[in-house]
């Protein structure tokens, strides 16, 4: 049997971390074990998974600023967003320190990393997401199977049709796009309209399928 390296455990052990849930108040000391590990010893999934449990921010962002090798980061803040790109501000610390008079710094600079979806994905993620909700409220279980994966999404409960999505915003994650997005209802009996948000993982094999 293959045993599959685990970053988590890997990153408490090398870092003195005494619990894993504290990862995320280490912020510098993982950045500096993270370009010295292999990271291509570890599967793609668990890095995004510890990208966003410790900097709380897709793996791309990460990878991205590791190319940067003059820099150490410590700290990652999501700086604006729109339907096809999220922006991360990485403020890192550079190895390099500037010297006035006596005294000496550590510099520090904010840049900027962009995850981009492209138009053509986003539009064709939407035009599943439409046809997907339109059905959604009376689908059957095998209907539901054909779009998606598993329990990625319960079942609706009541007697809805669907209206419209609202406010999109879609997050390239390695193979899969991250959506978040509002679907308004209404209800066929009172008529009132009801909005109901959804954090959504969807996979392109021969079509788009909603996944865990």
């Amino acid at each position: 049997m293959i045993h599959m390296k685990d970053i988590f455990t890997d990153m408490q052990a090398k870092i003195w971390c005494p619990y894993l849930s504290d990862l995320p108040y280490y912020k510098r000391a993982v950045w500096f074990e993270m370009k010295r590990l292999c990271l291509f010893d570890y599967p793609k999934k668990l890095l995004e998974d510890f990208s966003r449990y410790v900097f709380g921010v897709p793996y791309a962002v990460i990878q991205e600023a590791l190319t940067r090798e003059d820099v150490l980061i410590w700290d990652v803040e999501q700086s604006g967003e729109n339907a096809f790109t999220n922006a991360f501000t990485v403020t890192c610390e550079v190895d390099q320190q500037t010297k006035e008079g006596d005294q000496t710094r550590d510099v520090s600079e904010t840049y900027t990393v962009t995850v981009h979806v492209d138009a053509d994905t986003v539009n064709d993620a939407m035009a599943f997401l439409e046809t997907f909700f339109k059905l959604y409220s009376t689908a059957t279980d095998k209907e539901l199977a054909y779009y998606v994966e598993g329990n990625a999404l319960e079942p609706i409960s009541g007697d809805y049709l669907f209206s419209e999505l609202v406010n999109p915003v879609f997050t390239a994650d390695g193979d899969n796009v991250k959506v978040s997005i509002a679907v308004k209802f209404i209800d066929n009996q009172t008529k009132a309209t009801q909005v109901s948000q959804y954090e959504l993982t969807l996979h392109k094999d021969s079509g788009w399928k909603i996944i865990m």
